[in-house]
């Protein structure tokens, strides 16, 4: 079984009924396409400051690659960095949302993303209305006293 985090937008951004569609499940675990395709994967899932630093890695590798005696290190480096997207590849994509305002919601476990969303939702309450139901508006009634009755007794004089 694999562990999804679930991810909903902030509460600013968040429309009555429409939170549910835009919840972004991330899977707990190596990341395959952090380490095969670094680079759509990471403008795909809009991750910009990430892109930024694999552009800035990428550049250092090809600088650290001219130079004949740094051309191991350049090597090592080149296998480092998708293999650091491959293992942290789904925690800097949580950390990507956090900075969006994005507010974790639930840890679910299932076999499959589909499954997931399957417990996630199912397990959810049905939203309540924003606006509660008006409240009839009730006149107080004045209570006149009587001049038979004194007390809890019905009749006067204690008898009933």
């Amino acid at each position: 079984m694999t562990i999804y985090t679930v991810h909903v937008p902030p509460a600013r951004d968040r429309r009555a009924g429409r939170d549910a569609f835009r919840a972004v499940f991330v899977k707990e675990g190596f990341c395959w396409p952090g380490l095969v395709v670094a680079f759509p994967w990471l403008v795909f899932r809009r991750m910009w400051i990430v892109l930024a630093f694999y552009i800035i890695a990428g550049a250092g590798i090809i600088a650290l690659s001219r130079q004949e005696e740094l051309i191991l290190v350049a090597m090592a480096v080149g296998a480092f960095v998708p293999l650091l997207l491959g293992f942290e590849g789904n925690d800097l994509r949580r950390w990507q949302l956090g900075l969006r305002g994005y507010e974790m919601m639930a840890v679910v476990e299932a076999a499959s993303r589909a499954e997931a969303e399957i417990r996630y939702f199912s397990g959810r309450p049905e939203p309540v209305a924003k606006e509660p139901p008006p409240v009839p508006l009730l006149r107080p009634q004045p209570i006149a006293p009587s001049r038979g009755v004194v007390g809890f007794f019905p009749a006067s004089g204690g008898a009933s």
